[in-house]
């Protein structure tokens, strides 16, 4: 494949308006296809096939190389083991999507558009949207998604959550700071609560919480969630943070 071919392939990071695939990695782990009939799921939940396709989906330009995607799903197989599983896998992938849906030899790319939920997040971050990087994060980077013989699957699994969940924190206080400024105590509430279910025994989405509760002038809530934070931090040995 020449480089021009390769970037044409990259630059097929789909409009999700005439996708046909969807991939959906925040609170789920899931790829649908959307046809005349409907929607039809092709995977749900933690197959190899689906960590093989969403590692493409998201990797840069898409695309990796056998022995990098070989390390990543079957380091525990040997190097013949790896070898014959990743190709078992992407003959899997291309009979149902399409014998061009993977493209390559030595450096495998993903040709085909697909809509990744992860990708709207990241480019509505980059553009500053607080607003919808706090709609569209519906919970973590493929929960309980874990690879037994991928180990280096799993840390970059692992990576990519922390990763969104910052991002997602970082915008859901700038949406609960410009809500209170605005008088808006129930959005600023609501995106707060959010925060802190992410995560409980993180201080920021309590510290937005409690802060939206006295500031809105709900000492008894505010009370009340205080408590429950104590109780919380005494149950796992720690000291609440001076903010």
């Amino acid at each position: 494949m020449t480089s021009t071919d390769a970037g044409s392939v990259a630059k097929g990071r789909a409009d999700p308006a005439v996708s046909a695939l969807r991939l959906i990695t925040l609170g789920e782990g899931r790829l649908v296809r959307h046809d005349g009939a409907g929607e039809q799921v092709l995977y749900d939940g933690p197959t190899k096939s689906l960590a093989l396709f969403a590692y493409l989906a998201c990797a840069p330009g898409r695309g990796a190389t056998r022995a990098h995607l070989q390390d990543l799903l079957w380091e525990r197989h040997g190097t013949e083991g790896a070898q014959g599983a990743l190709r078992t896998y992407l003959w899997k992938l291309r009979k149902l999507l399409g014998a061009d849906a993977i493209v390559g030899d030595e450096y495998l790319l993903l040709a085909i558009p697909c809509d990744v939920d992860r990708d709207r997040l990241l480019e509505a971050a980059d553009r500053g949207d607080a607003e919808s990087v706090v709609a569209m994060y519906t919970g973590g980077f493929f929960p309980d998604f874990a690879q037994p013989d991928g180990q280096q699957f799993d840390l970059w699994v692992q990576s990519e959550r922390l990763r969104l969940h910052g991002i997602f924190s970082r915008c859901a206080e700038r949406v609960v700071s410009s809500a209170v400024d605005n008088g808006r105590f129930r959005e600023a509430l609501s995106v707060a609560r959010r925060l802190r279910d992410t995560d409980p025994l993180n201080e920021t989405g309590w510290r937005l919480l409690l802060n939206v509760l006295i500031v809105s002038g709900d000492t008894l809530n505010a009370s009340n969630e205080a408590a429950v934070l104590e109780r919380l931090l005494a149950a796992d040995e720690r000291e609440p943070l001076p903010a």
